[in-house]
């Protein structure tokens, strides 16, 4: 097997977060994302046949458009 015909999806996602007053960035990757989402890149791209990085799977974005207390 040639290595280089591996390919290996994980999530790296900018976050912006704001509460209304102030914004800050987050970068959200690896076990990280994959616990947050409460699923892997490699579900959503092989399972759930998102394979466009613009596109923001519904799942996702339901948990990224919402309000929540840190």
């Amino acid at each position: 097997m040639n290595m280089s015909s591996i390919l290996y999806h994980r999530f790296r996602l900018e976050c912006i977060v704001t509460d209304g007053e102030d914004v800050a960035n987050f970068l959200l990757f690896g076990k990280t994302a994959e616990n947050f989402f409460g699923a892997s890149a490699h579900h959503y791209v092989y399972d759930k046949k998102f394979i466009d990085p613009s596109v923001i799977p519904p799942a996702m974005a339901t948990k990224l458009n919402k309000s929540v207390i840190f």
